[in-house]
């Protein structure tokens, strides 16, 4: 956008300059009565370039109305005819920067024209009409009403009309986290884990990596899936091996996350106060990522922790020898547990090892890390208690004196986190009344006995 602005600005400062000569010259002839006509021909020209320049001010007006939610003046943007009024929707710059960024990978000369270039880049961002209840004809002709309420009719669907019909029939309503729990058209069917298989998953770049636009999507079978909701947790019938999805590689420290609350949970970099987010304190010296089918319920206080979960799929680090990349799924060993407390929040970081590992078939709890890599476990801690110092914030702190759960303990809190996640999967994230009947029904990770 800022780009167009620029473009623009550009577009008038030539012109500015091209017929101030003109107008010097033509003003000496009209001096002698010889220029009269060259002088009508100036500034009809430059009236018709003046009239393109006030069209491209507003064509950019109504994106960043459209990016921002609201059209002109404040004034709210024109409600689709098959979207209820009562709906609110909110969406941040760079959510409408990736949207664009798929249209003009797609349209490159800005739009379309037929309802089957419709369908084709509908189905390119992994829309299914059926399942996410969308009707054709609908979205075509919202698209057509919002042309015509944007004097763009009968010249084809811009990115503006575009992004104004994504907004209002997808962007999530307004709430402190709304989260995104589609699952993909050609997600994992089967039951048993041990069918599923990682080497079918493809990951696709979306954008420029540190860029606010760059996403990590997953496609399975040639369509687009959640990380978080179609790869199952579970990797083998016994339920002692678990899928890991790598969000941050060892060795670097741009702080990449599963987007809970985007479309299909792109793996993207996070932000702050519009800022891209990276560790301060150093690279991150292991694989760390989280597991599918999770979820911190945020209404759950485990007593051992002492602290509500924070909200998020449950995070896990590998200490395996290779390094991972972004979106990378591997088949894991669970070794224990450390119990973090990060903002009065339960936040705890599962240890995994790769199968593949070569020290994999030697490691099966906190113990055996301790015996055959003496010291990991201390420095994976010292590196969590402090990452955050460097930004002005206090150490972290750990329940249990800092001790690592054991395996046992580390599994039944994946069990737990999955059972959370199939309830929000199944009936949302509830609300407050809720609270007492969860949180007497399930206060401990203590393995059964």
């Amino acid at each position: 956008i800022n780009a167009e602005y620029m473009g623009i600005l550009a577009f008038w400062r030539m012109s500015w300059q091209q017929y101030s000569k003109y107008f010097a010259g033509a003003a000496i002839a009209a001096a002698t009565g010889s220029g009269l006509y060259l002088m009508y021909r100036v500034a009809s020209d430059l009236m018709q370039r003046t009239e393109k320049l006030s069209t491209e001010f507003k064509r950019v007006e109504t994106l960043l109305g459209v990016i921002e939610g609201s059209g002109k003046s404040g004034q709210s943007l024109a409600p689709l005819p098959s979207v209820p009024v009562s709906v609110t929707r909110s969406w941040s710059i760079s959510d409408a920067q990736h949207m664009r960024s798929i249209f003009l990978n797609k349209f490159p000369q800005g739009r379309f024209h037929t309802e089957e270039d419709l369908k084709l880049l509908l189905e390119s961002v992994g829309l299914n009409w059926e399942r996410d209840d969308v009707e054709f004809q609908n979205a075509w002709n919202d698209m057509n009403f919002v042309a015509n309420a944007t004097n763009e009719p009968g010249i084809g669907i811009s990115d503006v009309v575009f992004l104004q019909w994504w907004r209002n029939y997808f962007a999530p309503a307004k709430k402190k986290k709304h989260f995104k729990l589609t699952r993909g058209a050609a997600a994992p069917k089967a039951q048993d884990p041990a069918e599923f298989a990682i080497n079918k998953i493809e990951l696709q770049k979306i954008g420029q990596i540190q860029t606010p636009t760059f996403r990590m999507a997953f496609v399975f079978n040639g369509s687009i899936i959640s990380p978080w909701h179609d790869i199952p947790l579970y990797a083998n019938r016994d339920r002692t091996l678990v899928h890991f999805i790598c969000e941050i590689p060892k060795w670097s420290r741009a702080k990449m996350e599963i987007s809970t609350t985007e479309r299909y949970n792109y793996i993207k970099q996070d932000t702050r106060n519009g800022q891209l987010r990276s560790y301060s304190y150093g690279d991150m010296m292991w694989n760390y990522g989280a597991f599918p089918q999770t979820w911190e319920d945020p209404r759950i206080v485990n007593e051992d922790v002492k602290f509500k979960g924070d909200n998020d799929p449950l995070d896990a680090i590998e200490i395996g020898f290779k390094r991972m990349d972004i979106g990378q799924v591997a088949v894991v060993k669970v070794l224990g547990v450390l119990p973090m407390i990060d903002d009065e929040e339960t936040d705890w970081k599962v240890l995994v090892i790769n199968v593949t590992d070569p020290l994999a078939a030697r490691l099966n709890s906190c113990t055996d890390l301790e015996r055959e890599h003496p010291g990991c476990i201390p420095a994976i801690r010292e590196w969590l208690r402090l990452y955050k110092t460097t930004d002005g914030k206090p150490e972290t702190q750990f329940a249990n004196g800092g001790v690592c759960f054991e395996t046992g303990f580390a599994l039944n809190v994946i069990k737990e986190c999955h059972e959370s996640w199939m309830s929000l999967v199944t009936n949302g994230p509830g609300t407050d009344s809720e609270r007492a009947s969860r949180l007497s029904t399930r206060t401990s990770s203590h393995p059964p006995t």
